[in-house]
């Protein structure tokens, strides 16, 4: 099973002793199902618990999947409002500058969410199994990874901002809006991947 926001789901399966099984999660909508070998098992059922007691049980509506999308979503709002505040109030050339970053602002902040949502992955399931000496070290060796990528990737992006733009063709008269708009986002990158480790 697994908790979230003190509501604690299971699907009330144990694993058999001395037998290899492949499990699988899938998480559609409002329902989390379980699949062992393949087969359909059950869908996860859960109960609210504070202070350590149950507050309500038999809640069939579990999932990772809303948590997950709105926290993308709200990831990139500030896109929208920076296009929205720009368009409004700099004119049309600056709107274009910040239109003329957007695919390369989603490859590299969606290459920092991805490595942190894979560094996440051993974490879980080190918590899932209760086995704490495991779950330091994942924690560990995660933190130093995301601190060697979050700096390396933030002096190489920041600095080779002007680079990757003239790379992707941007228009000249654009290009030193777009620096100025792309480059802090870029040196803020450690920034990104401690929320998106912490989050995660």
């Amino acid at each position: 099973g697994f908790t979230r926001e003190l509501h604690d789901y299971s699907f009330g399966y144990t694993l058999p002793v001395g037998e290899t099984v492949s499990l699988k999660i899938v998480a559609e909508q409002q329902v989390t199902t379980l699949f062992v070998n393949g087969q359909q098992f059950a869908t996860a059922t859960g109960k609210f618990v504070h202070d350590g007691v149950v507050k309500k049980s038999g809640i069939a509506h579990a999932t990772f999947a809303l948590p997950l999308m709105f926290g993308n979503i709200f990831q990139q709002l500030y896109t929208v409002v920076d296009t929205a505040i720009v368009g409004r109030f700099l004119g049309y050339d600056a709107l274009a500058a910040v239109g003329s970053t957007g695919a390369l602002n989603f490859l590299i902040n969606g290459f920092c969410m991805g490595m942190c949502g894979g560094f996440a992955i051993p974490i879980a399931q080190a918590k899932g199994a209760q086995n704490e000496t495991e779950l330091r070290r994942f924690i560990m060796h995660s933190v130093y990874l995301c601190a060697v990528f979050a700096i390396g990737l933030a002096l190489l992006t920041g600095f080779g901002t002007p680079w990757m733009l003239k790379l992707m063709n941007t228009q000249p008269e654009l290009l030193s809006m777009a620096i100025a708009y792309i480059q802090p986002v870029f040196f803020a990158i450690p920034a990104t991947v401690l929320y998106n480790m912490t989050a995660g």
